[in-house]
């Protein structure tokens, strides 16, 4: 597995990058910075280049448009954190820097599976065992990488809503709340039992609906043994 590149060195790595593309000097950077509030010298600016210097907003504030005055280039915050791998922001969490970059550039925040080191693995592995009963030795069928993109929040918010139904049809095909309520967002954009009242309707007696949920079961296998196309 990649290792992630902490913050401050991609600050770091980014602002060097910006600054050298202009040929301006670290003393250039430090003398306009002084001008935002940033009391830097140019060892200063050495320092945050080889990322010893904490990427603060205020910093990154400063920085972006002190480069951007050395420069003449218009840089943004997304700018300074752009980077193609995983960034680590703290000891528990490493994060795709697309997503930072997309943060940063006003869009909500909403992270899903692929976007969390890690996020992608743990579904992995309890989506492998649920295969392994279904004897297809471990191999992912197609259809459950689809699941890895939808929203961690969404996700997290139908596994809340689960009841009974969904505890039982989890144990049966060998998968955990988290895993479940994400592949019934891949089929039905709910849950288990929400998709069942849906088609069931109002009034609906208890024989029908046992019948539906059923049914609904076999719809989750079919997806787990890649036969949902």
């Amino acid at each position: 597995m990649d290792e992630a590149t902490g913050l401050p060195d991609v600050v770091g790595r980014n602002a060097q990058a910006i600054r050298m593309r202009a040929d301006a000097g670290t003393e250039a950077v430090a003398q306009v910075a002084r001008e935002y509030g940033l009391r830097w010298s140019d060892s200063r600016v050495s320092a945050l280049e080889k990322g010893k210097v904490s990427p603060t907003l205020p910093t990154l504030f400063a920085l972006a448009q002190a480069l951007g005055d050395v420069t003449g280039e218009r840089i943004s915050i997304a700018d300074l954190v752009e980077h193609d791998g995983w960034v680590r922001l703290n000891a528990d969490l490493d994060v795709r820097g697309a997503a930072i970059v997309s943060a940063l550039r006003g869009e909500p925040l909403d992270l899903a599976s692929g976007d969390v080191r890690g996020g992608v693995e743990e579904l992995q592995d309890v989506a492998a065992k649920g295969i392994e009963r279904a004897a297809l030795d471990g191999r992912l069928p197609e259809s459950v990488p689809r699941l890895f993109g939808h929203s961690r929040t969404v996700i997290r918010q139908l596994a809340q809503a689960s009841g009974v139904a969904e505890e039982r049809a989890a144990k049966s095909l060998g998968l955990n709340p988290a895993s479940l309520a994400a592949l019934s967002y891949h089929l039905w954009g709910r849950t288990l039992s929400e998709e069942r009242d849906r088609r069931v309707g109002e009034g609906a007696n208890a024989q029908h609906k046992g019948q539906v949920t059923r049914e609904l079961r076999a719809e989750l296998k079919a997806a787990l043994d890649g036969d949902d196309q």
